[in-house]
């Protein structure tokens, strides 16, 4: 996810020359090629052989195209590694909704979308994955120009500034919802009953944390804290646990109890799929993981992939699951932010603890959500310069738009399952199946039946997703 964009951008400076093609003492090439045979999916696994010389039609070099590619360097990350790398950049705040997922659609329901999506998810992984091979290109960007041009390089910068700044807006909504709880529960009582609460609270962490770390060019150092992020995400895993072996809570004012549904039958199924789809966003961060890998090939990476899926499924289905069982029958039910719910739990210690870990959280990697924007809009109207070698006013212009528009917007649709929704609706969406799904259909010609109709049918199902659960969504929330 975005707020890991300074650890892929280390790993994409380490990444090893050996990821490509190779060439041999006599002026031969190696070239990595599809047609080792077919996986249980119906994708080409690779292998190696041997092209002289002139026989060869050459790809375009990266001066013909206006995305930078990762500089090559020495790879020795073990496969173990990788998964680590790769759960790191697919989990973050985005499990704060899970639970309202699963109470749109019911804990039997939200099990099985769950499920389609880390399918889905896994497969358009290792989709890029032979594209890559395929094109020659190292980066979601290059890979996406090579496949449509310009045209495609606008699409996918342009799903990146949305996920980004969805993502920043979200951890402005996210500090809204826990500062104000914190400052009473230390004791200021009262501070609850000002209706400025959260644009004080918001404006004084943006004031005195978010503007001076966003405003650095090098955000580099900062890619240490994912794994505050992660080590979170880990207690928050435990905490919800916790919670839900001492049994369902219940509103103490209801005549009648509740019980879980196993399925939901309406349209919030779209809008759960839009959360989903936010929660699995990794595949521009899946690149530099995998060249850094230790021999990186397609089947490596694959079970590195597949590791991380399992993972972050069970991950996800444990906060899911017993978030909804646990506050569905609460007032005002399941919340978009789930530590909104924890919060009514009686033991303060354990809540304020999340709280204040995902603050320290939050604080450090909302910076990390500009560079890639910066990056996207370099790419796309300034020749791709890097934002590092920008002028200082433009740094500067494009930073604090940002910042207002991301702090604007979390304070006054301060709806977390809104933002995640329509960021996952929107930008998700096409991240994750409709580009892998254009990019294989266009990049790769030795396509099977089974593989032609699977991404067929994960463009289609995206496109109208995308289009469905945006409509959806912005409709619930203007109702």
């Amino acid at each position: 996810m975005s707020h890991h964009w300074a650890i892929a951008q280390r790993q994409a400076r380490q990444a090893s020359k050996q990821a490509g093609n190779k060439t041999d003492e006599d002026g031969s090439m190696r070239l990595w090629v599809g047609g080792g045979g077919r996986g249980e999916d119906g994708l080409e696994e690779e292998e190696e052989v041997l092209v002289l010389g002139s026989g060869l039609r050459s790809l375009p070099s990266t001066s013909e195209l206006s995305q930078e590619e990762p500089e090559a360097g020495t790879a020795r990350s073990s496969v173990a590694t990788c998964t680590f790398n790769l759960i790191n950049t697919i989990i973050g705040a985005g499990v704060l909704s899970l639970p309202y997922a699963f109470a749109l659609t019911g804990y039997a329901g939200g099990i099985i979308l769950l499920l389609l999506n880390v399918v889905g998810a896994d497969y358009s992984l290792r989709a890029l994955l032979h594209c890559s091979k395929a094109c020659g290109r190292r980066t979601y960007e290059g890979v996406t120009e090579f496949a449509f041009g310009r045209v495609g390089l606008a699409i996918v910068s342009a799903s990146s500034i949305l996920l980004n700044i969805g993502a920043a807006t979200a951890y402005i909504v996210i500090i809204g919802d826990t500062l104000p709880h914190l400052i009473v529960d230390f004791g200021g009582e009262d501070f609850l009953a000002r209706s400025w609460e959260r644009i004080w609270c918001t404006g004084m962490v943006m004031m005195i944390a978010l503007i001076p770390l966003s405003l650095l060019r090098n955000v580099t150092y900062l890619g240490y804290t994912s794994l505050l992020s992660f080590a979170c995400v880990f207690v928050f895993v435990f905490v919800m646990l916790g919670i839900a072996t001492e049994g369902p809570q219940h509103d103490p004012d209801a005549i009648e109890h509740t019980k879980p549904a196993a399925f939901v039958g309406s349209t919030n199924l779209f809008r759960a799929a839009s959360l989903l789809a936010f929660s699995f966003t990794c595949h521009s961060t899946m690149f530099p993981i995998y060249l850094e890998l230790e021999k990186p090939t397609v089947k490596r990476m694959t079970t590195a992939i597949h590791s991380a899926m399992i993972v972050c499924f069970g991950l996800y289905l444990i906060v899911g699951l017993c978030g909804y069982l646990t506050y569905q029958d609460t007032d005002g039910g399941v919340k978009g932010d789930v530590l909104v719910n924890i919060g009514l739990n009686e033991n303060r210690a354990i809540t304020n603890v999340v709280r204040i870990m995902y603050l320290i959280s939050i604080i450090s990697t909302y910076p990390l959500a500009l560079p890639p924007i910066r990056q996207a809009v370099g790419g796309l109207l300034f020749q791709n310069d890097h934002p590092t070698s920008w002028p200082i006013l433009r740094h500067l212009a494009l930073s604090f738009a940002v910042l207002v528009l991301t702090f604007l917007f979390g304070n006054y649709v301060p709806v977390l399952e809104f933002v995640f929704g329509l960021t996952g609706a929107t930008g998700g969406v096409m991240l994750v199946y409709i580009l892998p799904a254009a990019i294989s259909l266009k990049v790769r010609q030795r396509l099977s039946v089974t593989t032609r109709v699977i991404l067929w049918t994960m463009l289609i199902v995206g496109i109208a997703l995308g289009v469905l659960s945006t409509a959806y969504t912005i409709v619930d929330h203007v109702s």
